[in-house]
């Protein structure tokens, strides 16, 4: 958008003439020759380019000064968000949770991640941290014991947040004991005195892991609960 010249040169502008130019180039292309309005869209930008752009108003004398913007423009959007957002660890007043990096940053190179919390059942959502980029895991501390939480993480350009990534199911706040977890992988993380080990293997494989962990680890506990995604096995 731009204002119309404070002179006219005696006649009245009806016509703009639309310009620009990538910031390596030195000169202008025409985007379009016929604008009566002080705004235009201009499309089939490439992505992740920096253009300068200008303005020249035009009455029946002719083509008047151009305007140009005093900046490069980027030509991008806000980033998709992250993925795999999973939890990592639990304690009685802790959860750290992990993702990663998103499928595309918009054009524009990512700045920060920003993680939110909220109380399972309220909509009120608090930003917790703001993270470099280089930051792909979070402890959240301070929480209360046996409540359930929420979370979720989004990726920030120039051009702003992308929509959230969150948790589908609430954290419950307790200390993990003996917890063994199916992930989508096929990995197997063993959670025991707040240290996890993991296991990579086929899925033939679980029955072997799991009389080994039931007579060798933990002879005495006879316990198994079978949870829904993600598949899992706890021992009391």
């Amino acid at each position: 958008t731009w204002d119309a010249p404070a002179v006219d040169g005696g006649a009245p502008v009806n016509n703009y003439l639309i310009e620009r130019r990538e910031i390596s180039m030195r000169a202008y292309k025409t985007v379009t020759s016929k604008c009566s309005k002080t705004s235009c869209k201009i499309d089939n930008l490439e992505e992740g380019m920096m253009y300068y752009f200008r303005v020249l108003p035009e009455n029946i004398y002719g083509v008047g000064e151009a305007s140009e913007t005093g900046d490069a423009v980027l030509v991008c959007e806000v980033p998709l968000p992250p993925r795999k957002l999973d939890v990592t660890d639990i304690t009685k007043s802790t959860v750290t949770i992990g993702w990663e990096k998103p499928d595309h940053d918009g054009g524009s190179r990512l700045t920060a991640y920003i993680v939110e919390a909220c109380k399972f059942g309220t909509d009120k959502w608090l930003k917790v941290s703001t993270l470099k980029t280089t930051d792909l895991e979070f402890k959240i501390v301070s929480l209360n014991e046996n409540e359930q939480y929420l979370f979720r993480i989004r990726a920030v350009n120039s051009r702003g947040a992308s929509e959230p990534k969150e948790l589908v199911t609430p954290v419950t706040v307790q200390e993990q004991r003996g917890i063994l977890t199916l992930c989508d992988n096929l990995s197997f993380r063993l959670y025991t005195m707040n240290e996890h080990f993991t296991y990579f293997m086929t899925f033939q494989s679980v029955l072997q892991l799991y009389r080994k962990l039931i007579y060798q680890v933990y002879p005495r506990k006879q316990l198994v609960s079978w949870l829904a995604k993600p598949l899992s096995w706890s021992y009391q």
